[in-house]
C-alpha cells in the first residue's frame, strides 16, 4: 500500500476519535501573532468582544435588505479554542469577502471570543502558532448571524516520563490463543506457545497523565472470538519500568456481539475495513478487520467486544476506492454511542466525493474544485491543506456549505505570510485532503460550531474522504 492508503484512513480515523489534524506534538509555549487590529472589529489588541462595530474604512455595514426594511445584522459571536476547547486569547482574526479579498480584521479577548461582522458570502479565518507548528481555521459562508467556533491547535502539555509495564498471565482460559493488553493509546499481545512464560508487554507514552493507568486485557480464541476479559484499574506508574504484575483472567465474562456487512460494492474495492472501539475513562479497546481486492459481497465480520459499562463504542466501515501515488478516494459509515447487533453499510449509496488536482495558477491562492456523488446528501464539507517546510507543520483547513463544490484560498495579510498555504513548496510531500459528511443527527452541524477533527456525537454518520498530492 502506497502512503496515499495511510494518509486517507488516519483522515477518516479521525471520525471515531478525538483527533489531532495539525501535526506533531510540542512541549513549548503558545505563541500568538501580532496582527494590527480592524477598524470594523471588537476584539481587537486585547479588547473586550461582544460590542458591535460602527463599521469603518474596513469594516462590513450593516445590510438593509431585511424583511420589513429592518436591517440585516452581520455580526457574529466569534470563539476560538484549541483541541481541548481551551479558549485561545490574542488569536489574530481576519474577515474577507466574497472575492476572498481581506476587508478586516481582529484578535480574540482574554476569553478567546470577539465580535466581527461577516459580510453575506464571505469568511472568518483565526490563525495560530507555536514554535514548530502554523495553523489557520477558516469558516467560509457562515449563515447570517450565527455563533461560530474556530479550532486551533495549541502546545500539548509535557508528559510524564513513560512507565514500562511488564503483566504475567497466570490464568486464563481453555483454548486460549493470545492475550492483548489496552490502555489509552497503546496495545501489547502475547501468544500462546504451550504456555504463558513471557509477559505482555505494555508502555504508557504518549497517553500517561498521572500516578495511575488502567489497562484492559483480552484472551481470544484462534478464531479472534473474546474467551475472557480483565479491566485492570488504578495501576501505578513508575517512569522506567514497575516491575511485574500477575494477571488471571477467569473466562466467561460478559461480551457484546455484532455482525457488520459492507455491501453494494463492484471489483474496483482494493482495500475494505471494519473496525469497533470501545472507549471507558483511560481505556481504549479496538478490533480492526481488513480485507483486500474486495470482490466478492457482502464484505460480512462477526465481532464481539468486551461489554464495558459506561464505554461509548464506535462501529467504523470504510472501502477505499481508489489508491495511487497523487490520489485516494474512499466512504465510511461511523456509528457512535451503543454497539448495535447489526449494521449494513451499503457502497452503491455512499457518500463518495472526488476532488480535482489543484489549481496553482495564483500560487498563493490555491484553487480546489470538488463533486460528490452517490445519492446521499451532505451536511458539511471540510478542506486541509498540509505541508511542512524546515521540519514544521503547516496545516489550513475551510469548513464550507453542502451546496458549495470549489474553495479559493483566501488572502492572507502581510503579518501573516508565514501561514500562506505553499502546496506546490515545502521539503516533505504535501496533501490536500477533503472530509463530507450526511448526517441524521440533529443539531450535529449547528450552524458551524462543530470541529471536525473531534468524535462525532452519537448517532450514525456517512462520510467520504479525498485526498490528492503533487507529482
Amino acid at each position: 500500500m502506497r502512503a496515499h492508503l495511510l494518509t486517507i484512513l488516519a483522515t477518516t480515523l479521525a471520525l471515531t476519535a478525538c483527533g489531532d489534524e495539525f501535526g506533531e506534538d510540542d512541549t513549548t509555549s503558545s505563541t500568538g501573532t501580532t496582527l494590527p487590529s480592524g477598524t470594523g472589529a471588537s476584539g481587537g489588541s486585547g479588547a473586550t468582544g461582544g460590542e458591535p462595530s460602527s463599521g469603518g474604512s474596513g469594516g462590513v455595514p450593516a445590510g438593509t435588505g431585511g424583511s420589513g426594511g429592518v436591517p440585516i445584522d452581520y455580526h457574529h459571536d466569534i470563539t476560538v479554542v484549541d483541541q481541548h476547547a481551551t479558549p485561545i486569547a490574542n488569536a489574530p482574526l481576519v474577515i474577507n469577502g466574497a472575492d476572498g479579498k481581506v476587508i478586516d480584521t481582529g484578535m480574540t479577548d482574554a476569553n478567546g471570543q470577539a465580535t466581527l461582522e461577516i459580510p453575506e458570502g464571505g469568511s472568518i479565518s483565526a490563525f495560530w502558532e507555536t514554535p514548530t507548528a502554523h495553523t489557520v481555521d477558516v469558516v467560509h459562508q457562515p449563515p447570517v448571524g450565527a455563533p461560530i467556533t474556530l479550532f486551533v491547535k495549541s502546545d500539548e502539555p509535557a508528559m510524564p516520563a513513560p512507565t514500562d509495564f511488564n503483566f504475567y498471565v497466570y490464568g486464563y482460559p481453555a483454548n486460549t490463543y493470545s492475550v492483548t493488553g489496552y490502555n489509552g493509546c497503546n496495545t501489547g499481545t502475547l501468544e500462546y506457545d504451550g504456555s504463558f512464560e513471557t509477559s505482555v508487554e505494555m508502555t504508557d507514552e504518549g497517553c500517561s497523565s498521572g500516578a495511575t493507568e488502567d489497562f484492559l486485557f483480552v484472551a481470544r480464541a484462534a478464531n479472534q472470538s473474546i474467551l475472557g476479559w480483565l479491566l485492570l484499574e488504578d495501576e501505578p506508574t513508575n517512569p522506567g519500568n514497575s516491575g511485574g504484575q500477575e494477571l488471571g483472567i477467569s473466562g466467561g465474562e460478559p461480551v457484546l456481539a455484532t455482525s457488520v456487512e459492507i455491501g453494494g460494492g463492484d471489483n474496483d474495492v482494493p482495500f475494505g475495513l471494519v473496525s469497533v472501539t470501545a472507549e471507558l475513562a483511560g481505556v481504549r479497546y479496538d478490533d480492526v478487520r481488513t480485507a483486500q481486492n474486495i470482490d466478492d459481497f457482502p464484505l460480512i465480520r462477526d465481532m464481539d467486544v468486551p461489554d464495558l459499562t459506561g464505554a461509548i463504542y464506535t462501529t467504523l466501515l470504510f472501502a477505499l476506492y481508489e489508491n495511487t501515488a497523487q490520489s485516494s478516494k474512499g466512504v465510511a459509515l461511523t456509528r457512535v454511542g451503543d454497539l448495535p447487533p447489526s449494521l449494513t453499510f451499503d457502497l452503491a449509496t455512499a457518500t463518495a466525493a472526488t476532488l480535482a488536482p489543484v489549481d496553482n495558477t495564483d500560487g498563493e491562492r490555491p484553487k480546489l474544485t470538488w463533486e460528490v456523488d452517490g445519492n446521499a446528501s451532505i451536511d458539511v464539507a471540510s478542506i486541509i491543506l498540509r505541508w511542512n517546510i524546515a521540519g514544521d507543520a503547516y496545516s489550513y483547513r475551510a469548513r464550507v456549505p453542502a451546496d458549495v463544490d470549489t474553495f479559493q484560498v483566501l488572502e492572507i495579510p502581510d503579518a501573516l505570510a508565514p501561514f500562506r498555504p505553499t502546496v506546490d513548496g515545502g521539503d516533505d510531500e504535501e496533501a490536500v485532503y477533503l472530509w463530507v459528511d450526511s448526517t441524521a443527527v440533529d443539531g450535529y452541524v449547528e450552524g458551524v460550531s462543530f470541529d471536525p477533527d473531534a468524535k462525532p456525537p452519537a448517532g450514525t454518520h456517512y462520510s467520504g474522504t479525498s485526498s490528492q498530492s503533487p507529482p
